[in-house]
């Protein structure tokens, strides 16, 4: 899972954002708020954090350092792409 709960997960330059627990899986997940991106502009997206929900209370924050994550998107139009993210 990524984050916690009341926290906003996953948020964008244009105030897109999903503000549930994304679980690392398959799973498609709405944005809560819409993110638009004019033609030629771009947007950038921020993670709160990475977290274990196996793991024991106050401690199931995940180091991520060294690790890569791959994400989908998919738009408005149908079209797709998927993004390697590298964490430093």
């Amino acid at each position: 899972m990524l984050s916690t709960d009341d926290e906003i997960e996953l948020s964008f330059t244009n105030d897109g954002s999903v503000e549930q627990e994304l679980p690392i899986d398959e799973s498609e997940i709405d944005l809560d708020n819409t993110e638009t991106i004019a033609a030629g502009d771009t947007s950038t997206g921020v993670f709160d954090r990475f977290r274990d929900g196996d793991g024991p209370p106050g401690q199931t924050q995940v180091d991520m350092s060294d690790e890569t994550v791959t994400v989908t998107f998919y738009f408005a139009d149908g079209t797709e792409g998927t993004y390697t993210l590298d964490i430093s």
